[in-house]
Parts: C-alpha cells; sequence; structure tokens
C-alpha cells in the first residue's frame, strides 16, 4: 500500500497522474494554502487530509497516516515549488523563504521517518 502527502499541491496533479499509470494510493495527505486548489482537492478525493501548513502536518499526518494506513508499507513525499511564494518573495528575502520552507520539508521527512519506523519514505 502507498501513501501519499504532496506539499503545495495545486489542484492533486500529482495524484491524478499516479492514477493515470495505475498507481493505487491507499492514504493522501496534502498540505496546500490556496483555498480554491483546496476545494478542488476536496472536491476530487474527499477522504484526503488537506492542512495549509507544514508545520500542521508534522502533527496531524503522522496519526491519520496510522489510522488510515495500517497495512502502509511506503510513503511517497512529492513536493511541488509553491508558485504563490515564488511570484511574491524576489531577492535574497525570496532565497531565504524559499531555504525555510524546503528545510521544513525535509523536516517532516524526517519526522515521518521517525514516527513511522516500519514505512519506507521517499
Amino acid at each position: 500500500s502507498v501513501a501519499l502527502i504532496e506539499l503545495f499541491a495545486g489542484a492533486g496533479g500529482f495524484r491524478r497522474g499516479c492514477e493515470l499509470v495505475g498507481l493505487h494510493i491507499a492514504v493522501h495527505a496534502v498540505v496546500e494554502r490556496a483555498i480554491t486548489a483546496e476545494a478542488v482537492l476536496q472536491h476530487r478525493w474527499p477522504e484526503a487530509l488537506v492542512v495549509k501548513t507544514i508545520d500542521e502536518a508534522k502533527s496531524s499526518f503522522p496519526p491519520f497516516l496510522r489510522l488510515k494506513g495500517c497495512h502502509l508499507k511506503h510513503v511517497l513525499i512529492a513536493v511541488r515549488c509553491p508558485v504563490a511564494m515564488v511570484q511574491g518573495l524576489t531577492g535574497e528575502k525570496g532565497r531565504y523563504e524559499m531555504s525555510l520552507e524546503l528545510g521544513k520539508v525535509s523536516g517532516l521527512a524526517e519526522h515521518l521517518r521517525f514516527c513511522l519506523p516500519h514505512v519506507i519514505v521517499y
């Protein structure tokens, strides 16, 4: 069984691509800040857990994955560049903010490895 975690998911194109190639997603968890994208995600996949920040994901994803995916073997983390952040921030401040976000992504992956030791995190 595979769990998909999409960070800055947009409208869920990565999950849709997985479905088109035949990959069965048993559990879907998403970080998405845009209200319109969140509405599309919840309409397409009502079983998905959608949160707004990576910090919120660190506290809510491990229990969700344990509850919904008790037989999980693999967790796939897909990261899309947060376009709104790139468009809104330029120069040194933009690079600093992006490095903070990417550091949080790495921290989330390590946190999931710690909380779910029986699962392989990609």
